[in-house]
């Protein structure tokens, strides 16, 4: 590690309310735990603007957390809370003394800590959306590229065709070790993700359909809830369906990775991804997946690209009928400890 890095600052807009919770920002907590792990010496203070929801100082894992809790309130109110910020991480700068902060999302926080004078590095992560031309904030970030990180290549062309910047730097989420049984895969189908417009969960429910006119016995399985959950539900009931496809609603990440262990194709519709975490847990989980070409995604013995709905049934019809799961091979590419140590080198 380089010997100067040894007190860090993170800020998002969102970070785990307590350890029990695994559902917000998965990457974000995997990060964490990994830096821990691998370098237990390094000091972590986590500063999260909007969620947790109320203002208050907690500890996860050891690591020191403070919420602002803005709670994504409107304007002007949330001006407030920018300034509460920004206190914050003067109050804390001045009694830690951090070596360098780093933002997650290259938007709304990223703003606020690029519009103080502070005397040391800031780095920051594109996490999503924030790589794409409606980003309001973008333009008025005053940030170095050379300190800015993408999480694909597929990302990394979009934050240059979009917003104008040459970020150099990819560099992958990983995944920590999970505790996988060997199960029996009888599920055929899962699609993973918020119920909204860029999930894209009707255009599966439509694929799910025909290759049930195939395997009439196939077993799917969506997994998760969101705005538009009851008029998937009202589709899948209209399709006649509902023998074949149910609706979990939102679980723990322990839960999706064991339903994701035991199925056989992760049908992941979604429109757009800058990463894509539930790749690489696919893979982790020993599970083949079919998608757009988003994120990371990458033809493979066990991935198929689909461009339109007949094509992914066509992709999901041979998978069934010739399998090819990810080996072990395939899942040392994808470590925690790899995103770690690129991050600690980037660090300079």
């Amino acid at each position: 590690m380089n010997k100067k890095i040894k007190n860090i600052l993170l800020i998002t807009p969102g970070f785990a309310k307590n350890e029990e919770d695994s559902t917000c920002i998965p990457a974000l907590q995997d990060f964490v735990l990994g830096l821990n792990q691998y370098y237990p010496l390094l000091k972590i203070t986590i500063i999260t603007l909007h969620y947790p929801e109320k203002s208050r100082y907690y500890e996860w894992n050891g690591n020191k957390v403070y919420s602002i809790g803005a709670n994504n309130c409107r304007f002007p109110k949330r001006f407030l809370y920018w300034n509460k910020l920004k206190s914050q991480i003067r109050e804390l700068h001045k009694k830690e003394s951090f070596d360098l902060i780093h933002t997650f999302w290259f938007d709304e926080v990223s703003y606020v800590v690029s519009k103080m004078k502070l005397d040391i590095l800031v780095y920051c992560t594109f996490m999503g959306q924030d790589a794409l031309g409606k980003n309001s904030y973008a333009k008025r970030i005053k940030l170095q590229e050379k300190r800015m990180i993408a999480l694909s290549q597929k990302q990394q062309n979009d934050i240059k065709k979009h917003l104008g910047l040459k970020v150099t730097e990819v560099i992958p989420w990983g995944v920590s070790a999970l505790d996988i049984r060997e199960v029996n895969k009888t599920i055929d189908l899962i699609n993973i993700g918020s119920f909204n417009e860029i999930k894209n969960q009707k255009e599966a429910i439509q694929i799910m359909a025909q290759v049930v006119s195939i395997y009439p016995n196939l077993k799917c399985v969506l997994v998760g809830d969101g705005p538009f959950r009851a008029d998937l539900e009202s589709e899948v009931i209209s399709l006649n369906l509902s023998q074949n496809i149910s609706f979990t609603g939102q679980l723990d990440r322990k839960d999706v990775l064991e339903l994701l262990g035991q199925s056989k194709i992760l049908l992941h519709s979604s429109k757009y991804e800058s990463f894509g975490m539930i790749f690489p847990e696919a893979v982790t989980c020993q599970t083949m997946i079919v998608s757009k070409e988003v994120g990371i995604a990458k033809k493979s013995d066990f991935w198929a690209i689909y461009s339109n709905p007949n094509d992914a049934v066509n992709q999901i019809n041979e998978m069934l009928i010739q399998p090819s799961y990810p080996i072990k091979s395939d899942l040392a590419k994808l470590s925690i400890k790899n995103t770690i140590d690129q991050y600690i080198n980037f660090w300079k």
